[in-house]
């Protein structure tokens, strides 16, 4: 899957403008955004929507939001302690107009209680109708139609009709989550988007403008609403196609942060950046704060849960929802987890035997030890196959022949796939550059000096090689060769761009802030007397590591660096620890300390602090949209592949060669700590086995002005 990021900072800047609140008014409200659903209040009920088979008149079929349903039902009863009776789900056929509006009076207004908690969860189709002269946002049950010309009326459920029906609730304590979208679909993507098609066509069936008399017509009280996009910014929502499942990006980022216990700040601007790392610009969440008590209350992460005890003894099943998505794409066979420790109950370690989807078959590893449902897990040891590469997907616009030329051409090269666009889960998109519009040929046939001298010099023609684009449609310019090019010399020009895409994927799968066991904290600092401090980050598991400070949400997500940079790299752990910095932009991937500058890796001993200095205008380490994401890779062991790689003499850079010697020099010193516990014959050997006590990672993004 792709994990390219262009343009992060012109979107990103703008999601928090977007809520309309104050950055102290978030602070405020999720300050102490876990206590809640996690702590004392009465009874907590929840109702969760999810449709993916509609009418084939309504579009093509949807294909996570059943998947997004689940993802909630096992975070409220395993995470927060919802009692599993009291979660209703509609799911396809069930979810009717009538059946939604019924569980909502039903299951949730009729049983709850002033001090009752309320969840409330949709994900399916999104429109808008016309209300009067007004177009209203609107939600898409499993019976409602594809509005025409001739026929426009539809059997949606207003949003507005929601909030009137959710504000006869007696309690204050109400979340929604819409992971649902509203304006046109879009094409030229590989993610599927959630809105119906014809939007803004329909008008509102009468039977709702009737069943709204009924209602209030201004509540008093809105709950608290997260949305997977906005009509202004990103309008859209995605759901992505991954390997034995699918889900919405917004749904399974919001379930794995909180998965996470993450601080507040952290929490909300995680989910925003995962969300954007696989739909860019066109899809931006959103969150509202009215006044009502505080969510949630923090507990230790967790990266899954033991769901069921099985036959043989020794053997259950489990969820891992909390893993970052890239991670659980990869989870391999001999990856190793533990249940936490508590009530005098030491941890129970238990090995991945298979792996489909988001659940996996675990074996406990000690005959005497036992497990039971419901224990949350979290990662021992993390195994990576050997032999991961990109697959990439044609374009449909791609004739019979380019595409034959295509599958042929990937075929040769040892780590790429292709697949037909839309059909299976890609890293990619392989195609034509854009076709020119009627009025770019116009302005194409016009002097050189006279498209200079107009506004018209924007609209010169594009490129129309063949290149690369990211799953959400946005194309990767530094990818794009000339006119008249034929397809297998483009695919053998684009070599080094796929072997550096599939170092950028390998080591992502590496990042680890929120699972490590080592203690250590990375700031990235403006470089001065004294130093400013741009963004901190900790181990979050580690006991050694310090607390952050709580702080608000900042509009700017990616800092804005001048001048010189510096990471700083602080060593809490006992033991010395062995520091790698590795950039990565669309112009390549960059690494400190560069080749030739060091015998050896730099060392930090225990309680002793580095500073890695960098030059963040300099071309290597800057993108040609003015982003860098940095990855700090922290051993405690040293890394001797890498090390022989930086002290020869500098030669043509092969970014995956770096990735895969990263690779190994961490399993080689997770093995000798895997040989002391037993279970080093136990990891298979087709698989990378990176034991979480032996190094830490993390991800820093900025943006150059």
């Amino acid at each position: 899957m792709g994990l390219k990021r262009r343009s992060f900072m012109q979107v990103m800047g703008l999601a928090f403008a977007a809520l309309g609140v104050s950055q102290t008014s978030l602070f405020t409200l999720t300050q102490t955004y876990n206590s809640a659903l996690a702590g004392e209040t009465g009874r907590k009920l929840a109702l969760l929507v999810g449709i993916d088979h509609y009418g084939s008149d309504l579009g093509p079929p949807l294909t996570g939001c059943v998947t997004d349903v689940q993802l909630q039902r096992q975070l409220l009863v395993h995470r927060y302690g919802f009692d599993p009776k009291d979660v209703l789900t509609l799911t396809d056929q069930a979810a009717t107009w009538e059946g939604i509006v019924s569980a909502v009076q039903t299951h949730l207004i009729d049983q709850a209680a002033a001090n009752d908690l309320v969840t409330f969860h949709f994900s399916g189709y999104g429109s808008r109708v016309r209300k009067g002269e007004v177009l209203v946002k609107s939600l898409v049950p499993v019976d409602s139609t594809l509005p025409t010309a001739t026929a426009p009326q539809v059997r949606d459920l207003l949003e507005e009709t929601l909030w009137s029906l959710l504000s006869l609730l007696p309690t204050r304590q109400v979340l929604v989550v819409l992971d649902t979208s509203y304006s046109d679909p879009g094409t030229g993507t590989q993610l599927r988007s959630r809105t119906r098609a014809n939007p803004d066509l329909g008008v509102i069936h009468p039977q709702e403008l009737e069943f709204q008399k009924t209602l209030p017509a201004h509540p008093q009280s809105q709950p608290l609403v997260l949305q997977a996009s906005t009509l202004t910014g990103g309008p859209r929502a995605y759901e992505l196609q991954g390997h034995g499942f699918s889900a919405g990006l917004f749904t399974y980022a919001l379930t794995q942060g909180w998965w996470q216990g993450l601080e507040p700040d952290q929490w909300w601007s995680q989910v925003q950046a995962q969300v954007y790392e696989w739909a860019g610009p066109s899809q931006q969440p959103s969150l509202s704060l009215p006044p009502f008590d505080p969510w949630f209350r923090n507990y230790p992460g967790a990266d899954g849960v033991v769901l069921a005890i099985e036959e043989p003894p020794q053997s259950a099943k489990v969820w891992l929802g909390g893993l970052p998505l890239p991670v659980l794409e990869t989870y391999a066979p001999g990856s190793v987890l533990s249940t936490l420790p508590g009530n005098s109950q030491p941890a129970i370690p238990v090995q991945v035997r298979s792996r489909e989807g988001l659940v996996a078959k675990v074996k406990v590893l000690n005959s005497t030890d036992a497990i039971y449902g419901g224990d949350p897990l979290q990662e021992l040891v993390r195994a990576i196959p050997r032999k991961l590469g990109l697959s990439i997907a044609l374009d449909n616009s791609l004739d019979r022949i380019e595409r034959v030329d295509a599958t042929s051409a990937f075929a040769s090269i040892p780590y790429v796939s292709s697949v037909v666009a839309e059909d299976q889960p890609a890293d990619y998109r392989f195609g034509r550059a854009q076709a020119p519009t009627a009025v770019q040929l116009q302005v194409a046939s016009l002097p050189v000096n006279a498209i200079a001298s107009t506004v018209l010099g924007d609209l010169s023609l594009p490129p129309q090689g063949y290149g690369l684009y990211s799953l959400h449609g946005g194309l990767m310019s530094q990818t794009v060769g000339d006119r008249g090019e034929v397809v297998k010399a483009a695919v053998h020009r684009l070599t080094p761009h796929l072997q550096e895409l599939l170092a950028h994927k390998l080591l992502y799968l590496v990042c680890n802030s929120n699972a490590s066991r080592v203690g250590i904290q990375a700031t990235l600092q403006q470089a001065g007397s004294p130093p400013q401090t741009l963004s901190t980050q900790v181990t979050t598991r580690s006991p050694d590591s310090p607390s952050l400070p709580p702080t608000p949400p900042t509009n700017l997500i990616l800092p804005k660096a001048k001048g010189n940079l510096q990471v700083q790299v602080h060593n809490f752990s006992s033991g010395p620890i062995y520091p790698l910095l590795i950039g990565t932009t669309d112009r390549g991937v960059r690494v400190y300390p560069a080749r030739g500058e060091w015998r050896q890796l730099p060392e930090v001993p225990p309680d002793q602090a580095l500073t890695l200095p960098l030059v963040p205008n300099s071309p290597d380490w800057v993108s040609s949209q003015g982003w860098t994401e940095l990855q700090l890779v922290c051993s405690c062991a040293p890394m001797t592949k890498i090390q022989a790689l930086l002290a020869a003499p500098p030669r043509g850079f092969n970014p995956l060669e770096l990735v895969q010697a990263l690779l190994e020099d961490l399993h080689q010193s997770s093995l000798m700590a895997l040989e002391t516990s037993g279970l080093r014959d136990l990891i298979p050997p087709e698989n990378f086995a990176l034991a979480l006590n032996g190094w830490a990672s993390f991800r820093f993004l900025y943006q150059v002005s």
